[in-house]
């Protein structure tokens, strides 16, 4: 895990079309391939509904991305990532008034 520390892992779950796209999609084998992502490790990509190959997980689920994983992260959002170089300099300059 520590090789993904600060990384932003957004590539590694991608979302079933069917899912992402109700009513729109209707193929369940639709995917979309990201153009500029090489998984470093690539069993650490989560694909689920009918394009994941291991049979008898909760990745098997078309709606775990949205039932199980996004329920999972929510409780964990805090607010903003990332912040500009002005932001982070004012934050400093201001810090002990």
């Amino acid at each position: 895990m520590l090789q993904f520390a600060g990384q932003d892992l957004t590539n590694y779950f991608p979302q079933p079309m069917i899912s992402a796209c109700p009513g729109l999609v209707t193929n369940d084998q639709l995917f979309l391939m990201n153009a500029n992502f090489t998984p470093q490790v690539a069993y650490a990509v989560h694909t689920s509904g009918a394009l994941q190959t291991t049979p008898g997980t909760k990745l098997n689920d078309a709606n775990w991305y949205t039932n199980d994983l996004q329920a999972a992260l929510l409780p964990r959002l805090k607010g903003d990532y990332v912040f500009t170089k002005g932001q982070v300099s004012d934050l400093a300059d201001n810090s002990g008034k």
